[in-house]
């Protein structure tokens, strides 16, 4: 009787300790990166009983950085493009492994997650090129 409640607690722990990590790292990322996300809805198993317990939204971010990257030039643009599709790809897999069967297809979540980061992309390129042209 008491295993569900000292694993869901252990859960919890997890949980939170990932959200401070990942807050401490996105503190100090730089500006020039374009954020990465990927999310389900999971469901967990709760103990023994084999019950499914919801699990809250749950979602990885990754920042991909171009700081090195002269997105003014058709090569830097396609190489951010490159970099967030890999990042999108690899966080799609995470998510893949650490809910198996219960996300979309990996195909799937990584064309979500490049479309989402693409307005990112975008506005990273124009400003680029605006800071080329002297704007």
């Amino acid at each position: 009787m008491g295993y569900i409640p000292r694993r869901l607690e252990r859960i919890a722990l997890a949980v939170l300790a990932t959200a401070g990590l990942l807050a401490q790292a996105q503190a100090q990322v730089s500006p020039r990166t374009v954020t990465v996300e990927v999310s389900i809805q999971a469901r967990a198993l709760a103990g023994r009983t084999g019950v499914e317990a919801p699990v809250d939204h749950v979602t990885l971010t990754h920042a991909v950085s171009y700081e090195d990257l002269n997105l003014a030039t058709q090569v830097g643009a396609e190489e951010l493009g490159r970099r967030v599709a890999e990042t999108a790809r690899f966080a799609c897999e995470q998510l893949e492994r650490l809910y198996p069967r219960q996300s979309e297809s990996i195909a799937r979540c990584t064309r979500q997650a490049i479309e989402d980061a693409d307005s990112q992309v975008s506005a990273a390129i124009e400003a680029a090129d605006r800071e080329t042209r002297g704007e």
